[in-house]
């Protein structure tokens, strides 16, 4: 009985696997029962079209027999017999024939996921190449015209620009919490918009939604908040199996970190530090800012010192402007509060160079506040309050509400050590009305207008403006806190 041709077996191994029969096979390509069962049985050799097309009917990909037609020629060969006293016999030779197959196999598999792994990786690069050019167009427009494109322009629909708009929202959080929200919900939207299978989808409306989170924590709202990272969490998780590391992991937990400890949570907060950390070791800069942040608000400023220690190497190694100036500033505005101000004072000019390279008016103002908390802090007074006179103002004209008062009621207790009490009243004055357009948590506010009525009927001392002082740096980002007068 002659063989029936490899490409027939095959195609019948490959219908036996996908568990058809001749009749269920005949109608998936369209062809006649006795028509298949010529090319199964060999009566007639399928050519290669034909074996794609069967394939691709049954649920696989175009080419799928052609290793089954491979193994079953290697199958078929015949080992050589031994031509000298040396040589392997024909079983050996059969043995390590299966040997260097299932190596074969194992070194293609793993040929493939690099070859995967390189063009995925290229592929990432060329889109988010694409989002830094859509970014531009979104960053020159109004958020009416954000939205529009967004929801009307299918190149803005896509996964790699809500990745962006997520990115530039949390850049936005520290100081324009507004624009930072529209960017968050307008990532979401994109992330809806986007084609994608469902496990992918949820993994990026996942993503998405977590930096949604986080804008809404930053606005104050921790309770929404905390209900739109429970989603982010659901949705993540739920498309696990579809994101071949596309999206970074540790994103999520440095996330909800910072959310733990806007609500207080400082422990919960540092494991999430730690998990973070773990996720992304490349990111370590930036979260060890973060966790020396939470151990700042833990009033645990020596050990923020050695996290921000532990951050510096990362942090220039990756050479990233912003994160150089936040490394720089929050570590001499720890060492302010610890009243190491001579060491603070050795790191200032660095830090104002950076502030001057970055041209942004808020980091400018903050520097000239270290500087005048330097100069009260080692007795150069006169220096200190000329500073803190304009540095209020510029606060005020920046709407940096919270940063107004805590520069005010500094320039009030050196008013008032210096007997400048009439100086004082006028800066009570001043205060009240700029604080009537300024937004403050209420807490806050109650201290400051008790410390106002005190200026202005002349019982207010240095050590009460002090007292303040240090309130007013815990109440920051702990709004329910009393002040005790």
């Amino acid at each position: 009985m002659p063989k029936p041709p490899k490409s027939s077996v095959a195609l019948a191994a490959l219908k036996k696997a996908a568990g058809l029969s001749d009749e269920e096979l005949a109608k998936a390509v369209g062809r006649s029962k006795r028509m298949v069962s010529h090319y199964l049985t060999g009566s007639r050799e399928p050519g290669p079209a034909t074996l794609d097309r069967y394939a691709r009917a049954m649920g696989y990909d175009p080419g799928a027999a052609e290793p089954v037609i491979q193994g079953l020629e290697r199958a078929c060969r015949t080992a050589d017999p031994p031509l000298s006293p040396v040589d392997p016999t024909q079983a050996e030779r059969r043995g390590m024939a299966r040997t260097a197959f299932q190596a074969g196999l194992a070194v293609a598999d793993l040929a493939e996921e690099q070859m995967v792994r390189i063009v995925r990786g290229r592929r990432a690069r060329q889109a988010r190449r694409r989002a830094d050019r859509l970014w531009k167009v979104l960053k020159r427009s109004s958020p009416r015209q954000r939205a529009l494109l967004v929801e009307k322009a299918e190149e803005y629909q896509r996964w790699y620009v809500a990745e962006r708009l997520c990115h530039e929202s949390e850049k936005a959080a520290s100081h324009r919490p507004s624009i930072a929200l529209d960017l968050a919900r307008l990532a979401v939207r994109a992330a809806e918009l986007s084609p994608g299978e469902a496990g992918w989808k949820a993994r990026l409306l996942g993503y998405c939604q977590a930096f949604l989170a986080n804008a809404l924590r930053v606005q104050g709202e921790l309770q929404q908040a905390e209900e739109v990272f429970a989603q982010a969490e659901a949705l993540w998780k739920s498309g696990a199996q579809a994101d071949p590391g596309l999206l970074a992991e540790w994103r999520l937990p440095d996330l909800k970190a910072s959310l733990r400890r806007a609500q207080r949570q400082f422990d919960d907060a540092l494991i999430l530090h730690d998990k973070a950390l773990m996720l992304g070791p490349e990111a370590a800069g930036r979260i060890l800012l973060k966790k020396a942040t939470t151990l700042e608000q833990m009033e645990d400023a020596n050990r923020a010192v050695e996290a921000l220690r532990e951050a510096a190497p990362f942090v220039v190694k990756q050479g990233d402007s912003n994160l150089l100036f936040a490394l720089r500033f929050n570590w001499t505005a720890i060492l302010c509060d610890l009243g190491r101000v001579q060491e603070a004072e050795a790191l200032l000019p660095e830090v104002r160079r950076q502030a001057v390279e970055l041209r942004h008016d808020g980091h400018l103002v903050r520097v000239q506040w270290l500087q005048g908390r330097i100069d009260a802090g080692l007795g150069r007074i006169d220096e200190a309050i000329a500073g803190l006179e304009q540095v209020g103002n510029d606060f005020a004209t920046l709407g940096m509400a919270y940063d107004c008062a805590l520069a005010s009621v500094k320039l009030a207790s050196l008013y008032l050590a210096s007997g400048k009490a009439s100086e004082a009243k006028e800066l009570a004055t001043w205060m009240e009305r700029v604080f009537r357009d300024l937004k403050i948590q209420r807490e806050a506010h109650v201290a400051l207008a008790l410390f106002w009525e005190a200026l202005r009927m002349e019982t207010a001392t240095a050590e009460l403006a002090e007292r303040l002082f240090q309130y007013l740096i815990r109440a920051r980002y702990d709004p329910g806190l009393r002040f005790e007068a």
